[in-house]
Protein backbone atom coordinates (compact mmCIF):
# COMPACT_ATOMS: atom_id res chain seq x y z
CA UNK A 1 0.00 0.00 0.00
CA UNK A 2 2.65 2.67 0.66
CA UNK A 3 4.82 1.39 -2.31
CA UNK A 4 1.58 1.87 -4.76
CA UNK A 5 0.98 5.52 -2.88
CA UNK A 6 4.77 6.17 -3.14
CA UNK A 7 4.76 5.65 -7.00
CA UNK A 8 1.36 7.41 -7.34
CA UNK A 9 3.03 10.58 -6.09
CA UNK A 10 6.36 10.37 -8.28
CA UNK A 11 3.50 10.25 -11.64
CA UNK A 12 1.35 13.27 -9.93
CA UNK A 13 5.06 14.97 -9.53
CA UNK A 14 6.25 13.82 -13.55
CA UNK A 15 2.78 15.53 -14.76
CA UNK A 16 2.93 18.50 -12.81
CA UNK A 17 6.63 19.33 -11.49
CA UNK A 18 6.46 23.05 -10.37
CA UNK A 19 2.82 22.52 -8.63
CA UNK A 20 4.36 21.57 -5.70
CA UNK A 21 5.43 23.26 -2.28
CA UNK A 22 8.35 24.54 -2.45
CA UNK A 23 11.05 24.18 0.40
CA UNK A 24 13.96 26.48 -0.80
CA UNK A 25 15.60 27.21 -3.95
CA UNK A 26 14.60 24.33 -6.78
CA UNK A 27 13.50 22.21 -3.90
CA UNK A 28 9.87 21.10 -3.65
CA UNK A 29 7.91 18.82 -1.27
CA UNK A 30 4.76 16.66 -2.51
CA UNK A 31 2.96 14.68 0.44
CA UNK A 32 1.61 11.56 0.41
CA UNK A 33 -2.30 11.28 0.25
CA UNK A 34 -2.59 8.26 3.12
CA UNK A 35 0.63 8.58 4.99
CA UNK A 36 2.60 11.53 6.77
CA UNK A 37 5.03 11.55 4.65
CA UNK A 38 6.30 13.44 1.44
CA UNK A 39 8.55 12.73 -1.24
CA UNK A 40 11.23 16.07 -1.42
CA UNK A 41 12.79 16.60 -4.88
CA UNK A 42 14.58 18.80 -7.14
CA UNK A 43 14.69 19.06 -10.90
CA UNK A 44 17.41 19.54 -13.32
CA UNK A 45 17.78 19.60 -16.99
CA UNK A 46 14.05 18.01 -16.78
CA UNK A 47 15.09 15.30 -14.47
CA UNK A 48 13.37 14.61 -11.23
CA UNK A 49 15.80 14.09 -8.02
CA UNK A 50 14.07 12.65 -5.26
CA UNK A 51 16.11 13.18 -2.45
CA UNK A 52 13.56 11.80 0.74
CA UNK A 53 10.72 9.86 1.37
CA UNK A 54 10.27 12.33 4.69
CA UNK A 55 7.75 11.58 7.57
CA UNK A 56 6.35 14.96 7.94
CA UNK A 57 6.34 14.57 11.88
CA UNK A 58 9.91 13.31 12.95
CA UNK A 59 13.38 14.97 12.06
CA UNK A 60 11.83 17.37 9.39
CA UNK A 61 15.33 19.21 7.49
CA UNK A 62 17.47 15.35 8.03
CA UNK A 63 17.39 15.56 4.34
CA UNK A 64 19.03 18.78 4.02
CA UNK A 65 22.73 17.47 3.94
CA UNK A 66 21.93 16.04 0.57
CA UNK A 67 21.51 18.98 -1.27
CA UNK A 68 25.25 19.82 -0.66
CA UNK A 69 26.82 16.84 -2.26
Amino acid sequence: MFLIEVLSTVKRIERFPEAWHPLGEGVRRCRLSRFPYGLIYTIDSGTILVLAVAHLHRRLDYWRDRLQR
